[in-house]
């Protein structure tokens, strides 16, 4: 996946689901890639000094998913992220241009779960989700010397 930090024209209570929507498909058209696999991780109000901006500005931290690492590096390192392309899709989608790129792109690995440390969890299990605390505390205990003197 490739995370990135843009900074919109928008004040927090603009930048809606309605925008939002269209900054995800501005810039899945820019990857080159569909709506669902771009992800809004945070939005936050950009502050100036001691008092915000009249207009508004918001910093949009953003993933993009990708199928692989080697595909991710691919965007990253690709105009296709560039503050112009964004630019370009963002405006076909009726967005603000972006400002400024407040963190370039960046290639992020999920880590994965080794697969013996994987366990399966049938749907019908909230009782024996409830009995872990119990059975680690038993095997806790099964697992402590006492000696007595």
């Amino acid at each position: 996946m490739v995370t990135m930090v843009v900074e919109l024209p928008y004040s927090k209570a603009e930048f809606v689901q309605d925008v939002q929507d269209k900054f995800k498909a501005g810039v899945a058209r820019a990857a080159e890639t569909t709506k669902d696999k771009v992800v809004i991780n945070n939005v936050s109000e950009k502050a100036v000094g001691r008092r915000r901006l009249l207009d508004g500005a918001v910093n949009v931290d953003f993933s993009v998913e990708t199928e692989s690492e080697a595909a991710a590096t691919m965007l990253a390192t690709s105009d296709k992220l560039s503050l112009e392309s964004l630019n370009t899709a963002l405006e076909a989608e009726g967005v603000q241009k972006i400002t400024k790129i407040t963190a370039d792109a960046k290639v992020e690995v999920p880590e994965e779960v080794p697969e013996e440390n994987k366990v399966e969890v049938p749907e019908d299990s909230a009782g024996w989700v409830a009995a872990v605390p119990s059975m680690l505390i038993l095997a806790a205990m099964a697992s402590l010397q006492v000696v007595i003197i």
